[in-house]
């Protein structure tokens, strides 16, 4: 689990404490399957934008944003 802020660490924490949540290690190849959703919805804003490129038709810039 990633958790961003220490807040929300520590809301975790509590919770695994008592007995709400069970945290343990994952390997990295189990986030691509357990967001398939969110990788094929990158892959669409991937292609939307290469097409409106070849039409030289505007498209926004995406700064920090991985689409792979």
């Amino acid at each position: 689990m990633r958790i961003r802020i220490q807040r929300g660490e520590e809301v975790v924490q509590r919770a695994a404490r008592a007995g709400y949540v069970h945290i343990e290690p994952a390997k990295p190849c189990k986030l691509a399957g357990s967001q398939a959703a969110l990788l094929k919805k990158k892959g669409s804003v991937w292609g939307r934008r290469l097409v409106l490129r070849a039409l030289e038709l505007p498209v926004t810039r995406l700064s920090g944003m991985d689409l792979r």
